[in-house]
């Protein structure tokens, strides 16, 4: 089964939506959200 290949531009753009909104996301609420930081990113290597 073939996969439309514009659908994987919109996957893709997606994707880089949602890393853009949450990297803004962190900027603007970087002090209150700075105890989280290292759980985060440790989760998020488990993860992916």
């Amino acid at each position: 089964m073939q996969q439309n290949p514009n659908l994987k531009k919109i996957d893709l753009l997606g994707s880089l939506g949602a890393g853009v909104l949450g990297a803004g996301v962190a900027l603007y609420f970087a002090q209150w959200l700075q105890p989280f930081a290292l759980p985060a990113l440790l989760i998020g290597a488990l993860v992916h």
